[in-house]
């Protein structure tokens, strides 16, 4: 009994449909922040989230790898469903770069404010210090 050829074609596929499936989650994130960053609340729950998602794309894109691989060395054309998938993370990634350019400059403002605060919470705690020290008897 002979078993079937794998098919490279349909797993790459689901691994690009998976990956989709991440990218749209992240873009569900980086939609957030933009409000996040208004309230001036910390992103931490966003960007925590986000790099979760961005780890499973990560493992995914191992999969992807060793399957494409395979799949190139049949040389064959690839299916209606392959070229959907692919064409669906082209679009999600589209859409993606520009949110995290956003979500890049927007975290760049925050800390841009957020320096002098710490900058004055720094030397207040000196002064503090120093003065503390200075009133102490010896």
């Amino acid at each position: 009994m002979f078993s079937s050829p794998p098919d490279f074609d349909r797993e790459l596929a689901d691994l690009y449909r998976q990956q989709a499936e991440e990218y749209a989650q992240a873009l569900q994130v980086l939609r957030e922040l933009p409000a996040v960053f208004a309230a001036g609340a910390h992103p931490d729950g966003p960007m925590h989230r986000l790099g979760l998602i961005m780890a499973r794309v990560s493992s995914l894109e191992t999969s992807i790898a060793t399957v494409k691989q395979a799949w190139e060395q049949l040389e064959r054309p690839a299916s209606d469903q392959l070229q959907r998938a692919i064409q669906r993370i082209r679009a999600l990634l589209i859409e993606l770069l520009p949110l995290i350019s956003s979500a890049e400059s927007e975290a760049q403002t925050a800390k841009e404010k957020l320096l002098p605060q710490l900058s004055d919470e720094a030397r207040g705690q000196r002064m503090k210090h120093a003065y503390g020290a200075a009133s102490r008897p010896t």
